[in-house]
């Protein structure tokens, strides 16, 4: 039996923003089949996993976040591996965050690239010209940015649901996205209509930029920007210092809006035992996916995750 894994009981002192109970609680509200399991992973990191029908997989709709170092030891990502894969078989797979959990150089590929900005310094000649340009343009009139409310949580869940099912992604279930309404929510509103929202998850020194939707009409003028620069000062006021724009494919169209920010790229790598999560993320399934109706898309994801998860 391999004893670098110990269960952990108390997670109270693991600072990760995808660790609150709430949250844990809504991902298992919404997909009833995971059950979370905690780690200490040989005294200097925590360590969490789904377990889903006896296999061991990374925490869905968690961007990474599941090993967290509780000292300031790097993680040796070689001998994790292979402690991982002889505790929990060689179909588990988890993510690690370089940032929750520094990780030793190593030439381990990843395409999957988060951006750190470091809100002490930030200022709008930190982006890009292209960016800049954006921003420095006056919203329409008619048009305000401000802070959601929970009565709005149908708009805000069905633009979410939109912006997915164009993206051809899995979407939350509508019990999980409740969670999220009571967190730190920015609408762009033009003539009285949500046309746009970033949710983020937060911390006492972080913001992590877990979502972002819009209609064509919010893409047409730069909404998604306008929200997060909104954002970037608001939290800049209340004293944050960090900022993390999300896990993206290093393929994504959305590379190019995150890189417009300058950020520090942060690798999520994956550490598995098999390539079937990369296959089925691959697969020309995902063109089908596209053609489940956006009504069916929170109902459908249930369904299949137990599966791609």
């Amino acid at each position: 039996m391999n004893n670098a894994f110990q269960e952990l009981t108390d997670t109270s002192k693991v600072r990760s923003p995808f660790w609150s109970e709430t949250w844990e609680h809504a991902l298992t509200t919404a997909f009833p089949y995971i059950k979370l399991r905690h780690f200490i992973y040989r005294g200097t990191h925590a360590v969490r996993v789904a377990e889903i029908d006896g296999r061991i997989t990374s925490v869905p709709f968690s961007d990474g976040g599941d090993v967290v170092a509780l000292a300031e030891a790097p993680i040796e990502l070689e001998s994790f591996h292979a402690d991982f894969i002889e505790r929990f078989g060689t179909e588990s797979m988890v993510r690690i965050h370089e940032h929750f959990a520094k990780v030793v150089p190593t030439e381990t590929l990843t395409d999957i690239i988060d951006y750190h900005v470091d809100l002490k310094s930030f200022n709008i000649d930190s982006v890009r010209k292209t960016l800049r340009h954006i921003l420095d343009e006056e919203m329409p009139q008619g048009a305000e940015i401000r802070r959601a409310n929970i009565s709005e949580t149908n708009r805000v869940y069905a633009l979410y649901l939109g912006t997915m099912h164009e993206a051809g992604g899995i979407a939350l279930p509508r019990e999980a996205f409740e969670d999220l309404m009571g967190r730190d929510v920015f609408v762009f509103v033009l003539d009285g209509t949500i046309e746009a929202a970033s949710v983020f998850f937060t911390s006492d020194t972080s913001a992590y930029h877990f979502i972002s939707a819009s209609s064509r009409a919010g893409k047409s003028v730069h909404a998604p920007h306008h929200i997060l620069f909104y954002a970037i000062k608001q939290f800049q006021q209340a004293g944050k210092s960090n900022l993390f724009l999300g896990g993206t494919n290093a393929s994504s169209s959305l590379r190019t809006f995150k890189e417009g920010w300058r950020g520090e790229e942060c690798k999520i790598y994956t550490v598995s035992g098999s390539s079937a999560h990369e296959s089925a993320r691959q697969s020309p399934l995902r063109v089908l996916w596209k053609l489940v109706p956006t009504s069916l898309l929170s109902k459908a994801t249930k369904l299949v995750g137990k599966r791609v998860f």
